[in-house]
């Protein structure tokens, strides 16, 4: 079987099973934890749509030989040398 086809097929069991009106309640507190899910997954996507991002920014510079000049100046800055002391290799 294709998993498209086993995809159809699950579909029409669960809404086999399930009743034909549903008499349900959503209370504040599914409402909130819906909303809370909802602006969670946005911000996941969007870390993702960052990383990849730098990724390919780094891989285009790459090819020109160039490193981004925000990796660079981040990367001397914010690491100190191994004795504790700043950096003074500039």
């Amino acid at each position: 079987m294709k998993p498209v086809d086993l995809l159809r097929l699950a579909a029409l069991a669960v809404t086999a099973i399930l009743p034909a009106q549903a008499w349900a309640y959503v209370d504040p507190g599914s409402a909130s934890m819906a909303l809370q899910m909802l602006v969670g997954g946005l911000v996941a996507a969007l870390f993702v749509l960052k990383s990849y991002f730098q990724s390919a920014k780094a891989y285009v510079f790459g090819l020109f030989g160039k490193k981004a000049a925000a990796e660079t100046s981040a990367a001397t800055d914010s690491e100190p040398a191994a004795d504790g002391a700043p950096r003074t290799d500039e």
